[in-house]
């Protein structure tokens, strides 16, 4: 049977949303391998789907990421499974792996799954007969979303972080909270600041390019400004930041310091991560985030254990669990999502 390309259009809206048969994936293989007209074709419709999925009420998006959820799960299943080949590294720094991935279309929907359904869903609250409509994005454990806000600043959440604002939010009211980690490259408005709310302080903001990491269960918040210029206020101190400032806020004390960058901080975008002094109970939390493993200290004496580390070739979590072995002496081992260090 010959079909045309436009027929295939229906069967690509019932794969984005987890209702297409088995047929209907492979015919949605076959058609996107087809040449680029075919993938352009694929990728404007899935952007249709994602312009409809934002303007779908939250209870419906909570459906349809579950049916999405459950055939991403399902196309997993059926591809092949992760094949490493072993690499020793020569020193403290993890070496590359090599994995056999999903086919770059299923990864692709579900990249857009969490960029629009995990990434940002509305919620309503209502005080008196005024509407407030939240917005709240976040990226799970073990990814990253973009999400480009209504004056068109750009913000790129890390793994375990959440960004919120409301549809309050316009060119004399911009204001976001963060929770967890974020880069910001903020859009200037003359005389109309940008403020970023953190658990500890306020950043204000011109128009720049900075990076935040105020994760709630990290005893250190971080701010760290590549261009432009910001200022912080936790209610008592402000200071102003230049390029190549950071500022860490020791959250027991209240006490905040101010420090010349090594401009890394938003290496994790690009899955370049660098520590030259961080402890094993800190890097821990960092694994979380980027791989959504568990980390279990058994031996807690080595919790506060100073490592130095540089990941910047997408290392697979084992060869990091393989290069802390080296690094601190301990045993690690892996069963499933849980990394036990002893």
């Amino acid at each position: 049977m010959n079909i045309q390309p436009h027929e295939y259009k229906p069967i690509v809206m019932r794969y984005l949303n987890g209702e297409a048969t088995h047929e209907e994936e492979a015919m949605i293989d076959a058609f996107i391998k087809q040449g680029e007209e075919q993938a352009a074709l694929f990728n404007q419709w899935m952007e249709e789907w994602e312009a409809n999925i934002f303007s779908t009420p939250a209870p419906a998006v909570d459906q349809a990421w579950q049916r999405l959820q459950n055939a991403i799960d399902h196309a997993e299943d059926e591809e092949t499974s992760p094949a490493h080949t072993a690499a020793t590294p020569s020193d403290s720094t993890p070496h590359i792996g090599r994995t056999v991935h999903m086919q770059w279309w299923h990864k692709a929907v579900a990249v857009a799954a969490i960029i629009v359904i995990i990434g940002c869903a509305a919620i309503w609250s209502f005080s008196g007969s005024t509407a407030t409509q939240t917005y709240l994005c976040s990226a799970p454990a073990g990814s990253k979303t973009q999400v480009t806000l209504p004056d068109g600043s750009k913000v790129w959440l890390n793994g375990g972080s959440s960004l919120a604002y409301t549809n309050q939010f316009n060119n004399d009211n911009r204001r976001v909270e963060l929770h967890g980690e974020a880069y910001f490259e903020v859009q200037k408005h003359q005389g109309k600041p940008f403020t970023v709310h953190t658990q500890g302080y306020d950043i204000t903001v011109k128009g720049t390019k900075f990076n935040v990491s105020a994760y709630d269960n990290d005893p250190i918040s971080t701010t760290t400004l590549m261009e432009g210029k910001v200022e912080l206020s936790d209610g008592k101190q402000n200071l102003s930041l230049a390029p190549g400032d950071a500022v860490q806020l020791d959250k027991a004390t209240g006490q905040l310091q101010r420090y010349a960058t090594d401009g890394f901080a938003d290496g994790w975008r690009s899955g370049r991560l660098m520590y030259p002094d961080i402890t094993l109970e800190q890097f821990g939390r960092v694994l979380n985030r980027q791989y959504n493993v568990n980390v279990h200290l058994a031996n807690r004496q080595c919790a506060n254990m100073r490592i130095s580390v540089m990941l910047q070739n997408n290392e697979t979590i084992d060869e990091v669990a393989s290069a802390l072995t080296r690094i601190t002496g301990h045993n690690i081992t892996r069963n499933g999502d849980t990394l036990t260090i002893q």
